[in-house]
């Protein structure tokens, strides 16, 4: 069972206002939450978001850095709707876990919703960075976007990033444009720097999406990466590195309904509440900018792809499951 950091859960329902509910649709919608709202993400899903990236990125980061990633003393990380920063608090404590030596990390917070970026900023001037390693400088940046419409024109603005992450907030603008994982992707590309990564996650369920009605997230997000790969060449494209079933087999696959989904054990435990045995569902996949890593790529990914933890990988109409579908692992301890 993976358990919460406890002394952040413990801060943020204490000081922040946040507490726990039941209404897994409003995970779907938060860009114009307003304060109640906020800390009722704040206590339900922030926490979720936070161990998703943990593990996302524990696993991935550890696999790369044996073979070279991240020897520079500057990490430079763009977090793009980052919201109340579950995604953004994950990413940063696996780097202060698994880097050593002194090192400087700039992160650059985006998002819309002024309420979420100030509980925000509120956890990492008083929870985090009081905490954080001595030899461990954090440059901190928020802004916020005005936007919607204008979301890849504002992150071309951005450059040589190490670490870019997208954790529940695309899916927000499928009402806007149902291709915008294909165009983040695309905008993505040229501001990483050569081996920089990518990772896009989202929730697990229907949404209104611009010209199709409601759609199933999981299967946007699969066919928007499918035309991605397909539609521009090797040469002009982040190369899908996880999971290594849909990186290998992503070029031939016919489905246009297809989707995978992810499940975490999780287990809520704090002094303000306690909620055991729940689970949570998500969606991500993991892109690599061209670099020297790519000469290592198949056995990188194929080791990868040993900690995943695909819960389905099917066909929506008869349930069948992906003939490509070569992982079936579960996180069910906290290692």
């Amino acid at each position: 069972m993976i358990n919460l950091n406890r002394p952040l859960y413990d801060y943020i329902v204490k000081n922040l206002g946040a507490y726990w509910h039941k209404r897994t649709w409003d995970a779907v919608s938060n860009l114009h939450n307003d304060e109640k709202e906020n800390q009722g993400y704040l206590g339900t899903y922030f926490i979720r978001s936070y161990i998703e990236s943990y593990h996302i990125f524990r696993h991935n980061i550890n696999t790369l850095m044996k073979h070279g990633y991240l020897n520079n003393d500057k990490i430079r990380i763009l977090c793009l709707g980052s919201g109340t920063g579950g995604d953004l608090f994950g990413l940063l404590h696996v780097l202060e876990e698994i880097i050593t030596k002194p090192i400087t990390i700039e992160v650059i917070s985006v998002d819309g919703n002024s309420i979420a970026i100030n509980l925000q900023e509120n956890i990492f001037k008083n929870f985090w960075k009081p905490k954080s390693r001595h030899n461990i400088t954090i440059d901190y940046r928020l802004e916020i976007f005005e936007s919607s419409d204008l979301l890849c024109n504002y992150i071309m603005q951005f450059s040589n990033i190490d670490i870019g992450l997208s954790f529940k907030f695309l899916s927000e603008m499928l009402k806007y444009d149902e291709n915008i994982y294909y165009k983040v992707l695309k905008t993505m590309q040229p501001i990483l720097i050569p081996n920089g990564i990518l990772c896009l996650n989202d929730v697990v369920c229907p949404i209104e999406t611009y010209g199709s009605g409601k759609t199933f997230i999981p299967v946007t997000l699969n066919n928007n990466i499918r035309n991605y790969i397909r539609n521009n060449s090797d040469d002009d494209r982040l190369v899908l590195l996880f999971p290594y079933c849909c990186a290998k087999n992503i070029k031939k696959c016919g489905n246009d309904i297809c989707f995978t989904k992810f499940q975490l054990p999780l287990k809520y435990f704090s002094a303000y509440m306690r909620i055991t045995n729940t689970k949570i569902f998500f969606d991500f996949r993991l892109f690599l900018k061209k670099g020297d890593l790519l000469s290592q790529l198949r056995p990188l990914v194929q080791c990868i792809d040993a900690k995943c933890s695909i819960s389905e990988c099917r066909n929506m109409n008869n349930d069948e499951k992906c003939p490509h579908l070569l992982c079936s692992w579960n996180w069910t301890t906290d290692d």
